[in-house]
């Protein structure tokens, strides 16, 4: 399904940016969709030595109906989704494989996971349903083609997920935790479930594996996490290593923790590219409130903040506002962003709540940042996904809300798992 939506255009020196997401008649989220019209072709508008940003029509890879009447742990839900892509046997020669995985619970660690995944072997034009629910939340593709999949929970080691009806997860209080793995052979069609571990020199009680696996200098392998001290209740984000494929994992570093007398859920959802300088560059979510206000494009909360090792993860620079002309609080406010790097070195970097938008640091550096573009305005839990498909346009995902979207009692809304493509563009080229 594709609904029509109308264009609009934001600018700022030296930027041009159109999106088809402005405005819609049809709002996913709300109750019952009454109507359908043909998508409408992204185009762009050509002004010498500018770059512009093109956001193609929605087209949906899941939808269904959620019963807001009671949140029984019944998967009825789609939201939060997250993307992967990689080569294919052919490599460079044919489209990238898309992977987007998404949950059908209510959003919280206190519900069983019960995720779907869809995998696209066009680049994302189609999707077909997996048999086996791999979390992408976390993976790479591993030298000589195989994948590694870590999923996003860890637990105490020796014991299981919760149950529907757990009120709590046990404290854990641990330095070392059970992850839970995947690994494919055969470019994401099938997959291998098994067991590893996480250590830590301190001891946590949550950790979570979070948005995407980066290789490292010396050919480990670097994924951002995030989770809390035992007795602490605010997040810090840390960084994590493994030297044998994904199956073990040391948290190395800390990349930052909330300061002393500030009032936010402390540092969380990181997302990591490497720079086109050699920079690894980490962007976290400080305070993004969740209510049915921003689900709608209310913004609350604390802006994004972003920071940088030039040591592979060993330190990092005390984080800061992203940088760039009319880049705010109240529009650079986010759950969840992730982060990627294109093939021709520009860093893009998708997040929502307001909305749905992705940024862009042209150089590649991430020291400045522009292009802003509202792909999505319709209701959303803000959790996005963004994955390269060719080096000069990216595939982004999102739902139609989440959990705290949809009032218990107030009765069937429409969810579902959408995407787009992003088209980046030197409009002084030819």
């Amino acid at each position: 399904m594709r609904h029509l939506k109308g264009f609009c255009m934001t600018a700022s020196v030296g930027l041009v940016v159109i999106t088809t997401g402005c405005g819609s008649s049809l709002v996913p989220g709300a109750i019952a969709p009454t109507t359908t019209v043909p998508s409408v072709a992204p185009r762009s508008i050509a002004r010498a030595t500018m770059t512009s940003v093109d956001v193609g029509p929605e087209t949906t890879i899941a939808s269904g109906m959620n019963n807001a009447n009671a949140v029984t742990g019944k998967s009825s839900l789609m939201q939060l989704p997250y993307a992967e892509s990689f080569f294919s046997a052919a490599g460079a020669r044919a489209p990238r494989v898309v992977l987007v995985s998404f949950s059908l619970q209510p959003d919280s660690r206190f519900f069983p996971e019960v995720l779907r995944t869809e995998r696209s072997v066009d680049g994302g034009k189609t999707f077909t349903q997996l048999k086996t629910p791999v979390p992408v939340n976390s993976m790479t593709q591993l030298p000589g083609g195989s994948l590694v999949a870590v999923d996003f929970r860890t637990t105490r080691v020796g014991t299981v997920p919760p149950s529907a009806h757990a009120q709590r997860l046990p404290t854990t209080g641990a330095k070392q935790l059970q992850t839970t793995f995947w690994r494919s052979h055969d470019y994401g069609a099938t997959w291998v479930k098994q067991q590893g571990l996480i250590t830590a020199s301190d001891a946590y009680d949550v950790v979570y594996f979070q948005r995407g696996i980066v290789a490292g200098k010396d050919g480990s392998l670097l994924a951002t996490t995030y989770g809390y001290l035992h007795g602490q209740s605010k997040y810090r984000s840390m960084l994590a290593r493994s030297t044998d494929g994904g199956a073990t994992w040391r948290i190395v570093s800390t990349i930052d923790q909330q300061p002393a007398g500030r009032k936010t859920e402390g540092m969380s959802e990181p997302t990591m590219a490497r720079a086109a300088d050699g920079d690894l560059v980490v962007v976290m979510r400080q305070s993004a409130p969740i209510n049915r206000n921003v689900c709608s494009g209310a913004w609350e909360g604390a802006g994004l903040v972003i920071t940088r090792s030039s040591d592979d993860g060993r330190t990092w620079t005390p984080p800061r506002p992203l940088a760039g002309v009319g880049l705010d609080v109240h529009n650079v406010s986010s759950a969840d962003p992730e982060l990627i790097r294109m093939g021709e070195g520009q860093l893009v970097l998708s997040y929502g709540r307001p909305g749905n938008r992705i940024l862009v640091s042209k150089d590649g550096n991430g020291k400045t940042w522009g292009n802003m573009t509202l792909t999505d305005s319709a209701v959303s839990s803000g959790y996005t996904g963004i994955v390269p498909l060719t080096e000069t346009t990216a595939l982004q995902v999102g739902d139609h809300g989440s959990t705290w979207c949809f009032p218990v009692g107030s009765g069937l809304y429409m969810v579902g798992i959408w995407a787009r493509t992003i088209m980046l563009r030197d409009t002084g080229s030819s």
